[in-house]
């Protein structure tokens, strides 16, 4: 089958195949996920690459069953069981595992790729910076059309980028969403801005995203945010946490132009709830406990007002169609609430604005500390 074009349809109709009639329950909303009901052991596959999460002796013996004489052909050495000694490698993602004070703590992590996607490119000796963009000047300092091999340079850089920000580095994903928007035609500017953010990929090469685990019910946080530039379209940041742990994000520029800020923040409420809707729906079908309504944190009084319709005669009449139905989705408050948070403490603002070291380094801290202080029955973070 290999090289023809139906191969990979094939193999995953062959794998699915052989999933479910071994008695997994694939998800409709998450098809690469299948969790068998009885034993509680969930496969997700990347191709023919299998991530399988159960206890020990049921994890061993899906893996006999994989390649025994009814199952497939796996490589030598594919069996891999992560320990405190043993990192696994899936699908480009370093997955480890640890004991800190008593706590084990899982992480994520691409060190690996990141060191060399930056050797690759000649960016190893970039100085260290504080923040990925902390401005739109140097993006927009230079409007100079680069040559043809500077262009091929940009778009290979920020092609790659994309990949860790939506892997595991959500915490440039606000700049790579920025610089992005000249790359059909990059300039100096563009090429200065993708220096300055791999300097500060340098000083943060070992950024993980890491979560304790708990015998505690599961806990969700949703945030929303927006920045509304005045002319053009505005931004969009969602940040979903699951015990802690940055889990979904987006950053990106909104399709519709906004004409106030309180129309580009509901248009960022909006994306919030169907990312969280379908965020609990694939949790439900990994057997995940899941709770309504969820609460979506936003800084804004009007998104708030919006969505709890206390506002019947509300200025942005003619800006959005009440009648759509995604305005009643938002509205139902069996499904989704709001709640009122500073924008200090409104996570989602590191995905929609360019902040100085000092400012973006707080706010990410406080997002990566929140697994030492919260979930684990520490009142002290309350």
């Amino acid at each position: 089958m290999y090289g023809q074009r139906i191969a990979s349809k094939q193999w995953y109709c062959t794998i699915a195949g052989w999933l479910c009639d071994r008695g997994f329950i694939q998800g409709r909303n998450e098809p690469c996920l299948f969790r068998h009901p009885i034993t509680d052991v969930r496969v997700v596959i990347v191709v023919d690459d299998f991530l399988c999460r159960g206890s020990p002796d049921d994890t061993v013996a899906f893996h006999d069953d994989l390649e025994g004489p009814d199952g497939f052909e796996c490589s030598e050495g594919s069996r891999q069981i992560l320990t405190v000694n043993n990192d696994i490698d899936y699908c480009g993602l370093n997955v480890t595992m640890r004991v800190e004070q008593g706590k084990t703590v899982y992480s994520i992590d691409q060190t690996a790729g990141l060191i060399d996607m930056l050797t690759e490119l000649n960016l190893l000796d970039q100085p260290v910076r504080s923040s990925p963009m902390p401005s739109m000047d140097l993006l927009l300092s230079d409007p100079t059309v680069l040559n043809e091999v500077d262009t091929a340079w940009c778009k290979s850089a920020l092609g790659q980028l994309h990949y860790y920000a939506r892997g595991s580095r959500w915490d440039i994903a606000y700049a790579v969403s920025a610089i992005s928007q000249f790359c059909a035609r990059p300039t100096v500017g563009v090429q200065l801005a993708v220096k300055y953010l791999a300097g500060y990929l340098m000083g943060t090469l070992e950024f993980k995203i890491s979560v304790v685990w708990s015998a505690h019910a599961d806990v969700f946080s949703f945030y929303s945010d927006s920045n509304h530039y005045g002319k053009g379209r505005s931004q969009t940041g969602v940040l979903i946490l699951l015990n802690g742990a940055p889990l979904h994000w987006r950053s990106n520029r909104q399709p519709i132009t906004a004409d106030s800020p309180a129309v580009s923040e509901i248009y960022a409420l909006k994306e919030a709830v169907k990312d969280g809707r379908l965020v609990l729906w694939v949790a439900e079908e990994m057997g995940i406990v899941t709770a309504y309504p969820f609460t979506v944190f936003i800084d804004n009084s009007q998104a708030l007002s919006f969505q709890s319709d206390t506002s019947p005669n509300s200025k942005i009449r003619g800006s959005v169609d009440m009648g759509e139905s995604w305005v009643q989705e938002l509205r139902d408050l069996d499904i989704v609430a709001t709640q009122y948070v500073g924008s200090d403490r409104n996570f989602a603002d590191i995905l929609t604005k360019c902040m100085a070291g000092p400012k973006f380094c707080g706010l990410r801290d406080k997002i990566v500390d929140i697994n030492d202080r919260q979930f684990w029955g520490d009142s002290s973070c309350n």
